[in-house]
Formats: C-alpha cells, sequence, structure tokens
C-alpha cells in the first residue's frame, strides 16, 4: 500500500503510475485527503507517480517498490 495525501487541493487530484519504460500500471482518481492504493498486484521495481490537479498543476515522484 501506498498513502497519498491530497492537501489543499478542493477538487480530485488523478494519479497515473508509470514504470521505468514509460509503460502506464495504475491511474486513480484521488480524493480530497488521504488516499490508500493498493499496489500489491504491481511487480518489485521502480515507478514513477504522476498526479495532476484540475488547474493543470502536476507532481511526479519515484517510488521504489520491494
Amino acid at each position: 500500500m501506498i498513502n497519498v495525501q491530497t492537501n489543499g487541493y478542493q477538487t480530485s487530484v488523478t494519479m497515473e503510475m508509470y514504470d521505468l519504460f514509460g509503460k502506464k500500471m495504475l491511474t486513480k482518481s484521488l480524493q480530497p485527503g488521504n488516499n490508500s492504493i493498493n499496489i500489491a498486484g504491481l511487480p518489485a521495481g521502480t515507478y514513477i507517480v504522476h498526479s495532476q490537479n484540475a488547474n493543470g498543476e502536476t507532481e511526479n515522484h519515484k517510488i521504489i517498490k520491494n
């Protein structure tokens, strides 16, 4: 599980998870506040988490799943 906090956003946030080859592995719509995302079905590896709010603001984070 990963926890994603969407502080400061009053609208939903779209989150996409990509592997290092650029393949989209997961897409979720996040609600304001804390969101728990189950990534148990993904293989071990490094992923880029890309999020975008309704205003077009984006964030990217790298996570490593063991």
